[in-house]
């Protein structure tokens, strides 16, 4: 009893905490928006809406080629091709050299995602923040944000080296990131770049709920064999 006290003491509050904010992760009543742009917004980005796609110039691919996708951004038409190794270069369909993109071009074609609203920022993001960061999902830098003067201050995340949209995020998903990631996750930054701190503090308060549940546990059958 005095394990099961001293345990709930110290965790009961975490755990609280980690049940609602499970809770919270199956999104009710649609409190939180998605986190990707819609498909109508994205087919504003490719501006292009024909199934169609030039003649390629290109046939013989290297060895390190494992995947090509064909797509369109700000209807310019671009081959993303991905390596064994995972990385993605972009390369003009014509004549195969690689497309280099202007970061004034990938805001301009930005804008189209959310054509009612204005380009309130941009910036280049090179390191990760409270909002952008890898841990359970990994995160590409360099990435060019740009923000909207919506209503729900959207954020646009898009790779300067493809010029794919690779996210979004708005004040709900900001909030979302806080009430779930925060208090499910431990996703804080001073834990994530110090990453043996994030497993310290997850394997500290696991042992602290392993010690409440076996003893509510032992509590429990030994007042049933009474």
């Amino acid at each position: 009893m005095a394990w099961h006290h001293v345990a709930g003491l110290a965790g009961a509050l975490f755990l609280l905490f980690w049940l609602i904010s499970g809770w919270l992760s199956v999104n009710p009543n649609q409190w939180f928006n998605g986190r990707g742009f819609d498909g109508a917004a994205l087919q504003r980005y490719a501006g292009h809406t024909s199934a169609s796609f030039p003649a390629l110039a290109w046939q013989a691919l290297d060895e390190g080629v494992r995947e090509v996708r064909m797509t369109w951004i700000g209807g310019r038409p671009v081959l993303l091709m991905s390596s064994e190794n995972g990385d993605i270069r972009a390369v003009d369909p014509h004549d195969g050299a690689p497309v280099q993109w202007d970061q004034a071009e990938l805001v301009r074609t930005a804008a189209r995602l959310l054509p009612d609203a204005r380009i309130a920022s941009q910036i280049v993001q090179n390191e990760p923040d409270a909002y952008w960061y890898s841990h359970h999902h990994a995160r590409k830098f360099p990435v060019l944000r740009v923000g909207f003067d919506d209503a729900d201050g959207t954020w646009a995340y898009v790779d300067p080296s493809t010029g794919q949209v690779v996210g979004r995020s708005d004040d709900s998903r900001r909030l979302y990131r806080w009430l779930f990631n925060a208090v499910h996750s431990y996703d804080l930054v001073t834990l994530t770049r110090h990453r043996p701190l994030w497993d310290a503090v997850v394997w500290a308060l696991s042992i602290v709920g392993l010690v409440m549940s076996v003893s509510g546990v032992v509590m429990g059958w030994r007042r049933l064999r009474r």
